[in-house]
């Protein structure tokens, strides 16, 4: 599979190849403008946190950090945004596949629209916390090395979008701000589950610190999907033919 994706020089030299050629591609490319959508998706984030502390209740500050509150919903709609501007990635990758000669990147756009869906539903109806109540009554019984399966589930779903994106890299590379964007979501995402997996008695601050985490990493990662779906349609713009004048205009 690797070698036909990445060409008949073999697929460790094709997969370097391809990342040379990412690259490249990547200098090269003129990055539509960003910086407002940048501004407003992290304010967006700011505003969510900040109404989330105004409106709780004096007894319980991380009232909206938990699982039912507004900041949850807050992550889920950047999930969700994630997906769709991964599915309108596919589509527009899908639309020029006959002019560009690594057709089978497009198929990491249509991953992640399925991932973040996943993820967006997972946020709201707690898949994984229900997955790990059922385990632990099980004669399975609570992990050994971690608090609850609950926080084997999250690392896990970390360790897997970076399984799945390896074999991707070229594609990842190939647009400007995307790996930039992507990383700073990890790194969310990492503080997330770090805070999460080894605070063994929550606190409010903990809570909040945790939640907000989450949150940044999906306002990450949808604004990552988003470069991309705009430096494609720049593309797709540049590529479209254009029409001659009419004779006598």
């Amino acid at each position: 599979m690797l070698s036909r994706a990445f060409g008949p020089q073999g697929s460790l030299e094709g997969f370097r190849a391809a990342l040379r050629e990412a690259a490249a591609e990547r200098r090269a490319a003129v990055p539509p403008l960003f910086g407002p959508y940048l501004v407003l998706v992290l304010l967006s984030a700011l505003c969510a946190i900040g109404l989330g502390l105004a409106i709780a209740p004096d007894h319980r500050l991380d009232r909206h950090f938990d699982e039912a509150g507004l900041v949850t919903y807050a992550s889920a709609l950047f999930m969700v945004a994630t997906s769709c501007f991964a599915f309108l990635c596919f589509l527009l990758r899908q639309g020029g596949a006959g002019d560009d000669p690594r057709p089978w990147g497009r198929w990491l756009w249509l991953l992640i629209g399925l991932g973040f869906l996943f993820f967006a539903l997972d946020e709201i109806l707690e898949f994984h916390e229900e997955l790990d109540m059922f385990v632990a009554d099980t004669s399975v019984g609570p992990p050994d090395s971690f608090r609850n399966w609950n926080d084997v589930i999250v690392i896990g779903y970390g360790l897997a979008a970076v399984v799945v994106l390896l074999p991707f890299l070229p594609e990842v590379l190939r647009y400007p701000r995307f790996p930039a964007l992507l990383a700073a979501g990890f790194a969310c995402y990492a503080l997330h589950t770090l805070i999460d997996s080894t605070v063994s008695d929550p606190t409010d601050t903990s809570k909040i610190f945790e939640e907000s985490a989450k949150l940044f990493a999906g306002a990450f990662f949808s604004l990552a999907v988003f470069a991309v779906l705009l430096a494609l349609l720049q593309r797709r713009r540049r590529s479209a033919p254009r029409r001659s004048p009419a004779a006598g205009d």
